[in-house]
């Protein structure tokens, strides 16, 4: 396994790690040219901007795009955003429930390398994909992983979970830790830096979440959990900002450093998720990690550009797969 990552890196052919999504679009590009494009069916495929954006990843080369839903429907929305999609495999599934289905069984039958949320509730995609969770390799938690490209942050930083997992416990925090640090990993991190936010940088007993990931900082010390440098509990200035780790004191590899966000509980993740987005204008670019092929849920309130990039990495993670 380390033979294969060593390889990996290479196969990047970068000095680094992927530092911005226009490398990492590039990547995609070479990787497709090389190899050829990837299969995405896109669920539930009603929704102009996700169309655009499947259009603008099928335009560069990557992908070979199914739409599943009302044909009649994408048809319309296609013409109404000037979207040419003669020549590309439409499955007229009017039903919600059957799109889904026709989608995952597409998964299933390795027809499809990457499954992507149309105009369907997060809540029942994740239904319908964990009907069938032996049958799409989903041996473990599966969760999401949101990749931001910040203007005052010199690297890209992931941050987990703010879409899936409402309210992990102890165990299924391991395996967010875990699935963050593989995507992490498919950007060339070899040991990624992860941080467990809190409200404090100190082992507070009157504050749960502190106490939790000081032991789970512990478990990274001791190899419990492998792959990655974590520390916490740290406050998310601390975690980013080198310059807030020295007035507090806060001695850390990780401090001022982070590769990798640890949220304590989805409305946590959310808020970050959108305020990087709103108010602090981040490029983005999410996934669902933990099955053996990757999907993608992107917010219906994203900006242009986002599902592309979330497109690409999950494109990225497809590639990885194969190379480890």
């Amino acid at each position: 396994m380390a033979d294969a990552t060593s390889n990996w890196f290479k196969t990047l052919g970068l000095n680094g790690p992927i530092r911005n999504f226009e490398q990492m679009s590039r990547i995609c590009d070479r990787f497709t040219k090389q190899q050829g494009p990837v299969r995405l069916v896109l669920a539930c495929a009603e929704d102009a901007k996700l169309i655009e954006a499947v259009q603008l990843a099928r335009a560069r080369g990557w992908i070979l795009p199914t739409l599943v839903g009302s044909k009649s429907q994408i048809e319309k929305l296609a013409s109404k955003i000037n979207v040419q999609i003669s020549g590309w495999e439409l499955v007229d599934r009017p039903d919600c429930e059957g799109s889904l289905q026709h989608s995952v069984g597409m998964l299933i039958e390795d027809r499809a390398d990457v499954l992507m949320r149309g105009s369907v509730p997060a809540a029942e995609f994740l239904k319908a994909v964990l009907k069938h969770k032996k049958e799409l390799g989903v041996h473990r938690l599966l969760t999401q992983v949101s990749c931001f490209e910040l203007s005052n942050y010199h690297k890209l930083l992931l941050m987990s979970d703010a879409a899936v997992v409402i309210r992990p416990n102890f165990e299924q925090k391991i395996m967010i830790i875990e699935n963050a640090v593989s995507v992490a990993n498919a950007l060339g991190i070899q040991l990624p830096k992860v941080a467990l936010i809190a409200a404090v940088e100190v082992v507070n007993p009157s504050m749960p979440v502190a106490m939790e990931n000081a032991i789970l900082a512990k478990m990274g010390d001791r190899g419990q959990i492998r792959g990655a440098l974590i520390d916490g509990p740290l406050a998310i200035d601390v975690a980013t900002f080198s310059s807030a780790a020295r007035i507090k004191r806060v001695n850390s590899p990780v401090a001022g450093d982070a590769d990798i966000l640890i949220m304590n509980k989805i409305e946590e993740g959310n808020i970050l998720y959108k305020s990087l987005i709103k108010f602090a204008k981040a490029k983005t670019g999410s996934v669902i990690v933990g099955s053996s092929k990757p999907m993608i849920i992107t917010s219906r309130a994203e900006v242009h550009q986002n599902e592309l990039h979330s497109i690409s990495l999950a494109i990225l993670l497809h590639f990885h797969s194969h190379a480890t």
